[in-house]
């Protein structure tokens, strides 16, 4: 006799690799506009850890809201198989 084992639902489903690739993606936007906006005496490395916490903060919003988006989703498919299962 084995038991059935219960699917687990995934509760980071981008997870942290889709970070990187946002923040890799936007490190670069951020870095050219913390230049832009920087004095001309200010140091280069300034700049550069300005413009990596806006990169890193900003990978976490986008990852958050693609993270909701697509439980969400998940959430509305279990509830439609849900009543087909009931209707049944």
């Amino acid at each position: 006799m084995t038991r059935e084992k219960k699917k687990t639902r995934r509760l980071d489903p981008s997870g942290w690799l889709f970070w990187l690739v946002c923040f890799a993606v936007l490190v670069v936007p951020c870095n050219l506009l913390a230049r832009r906006i920087q004095y001309e005496d200010t140091d280069l490395y300034a700049s550069v850890m300005v413009s990596t916490a806006v990169a890193a903060i900003s990978a976490g919003f986008v990852a958050w809201a693609v993270n909701m988006v697509v439980q969400r989703r998940e959430k509305k498919r279990r509830q439609v198989a849900r009543k087909k299962t009931r209707k049944q």
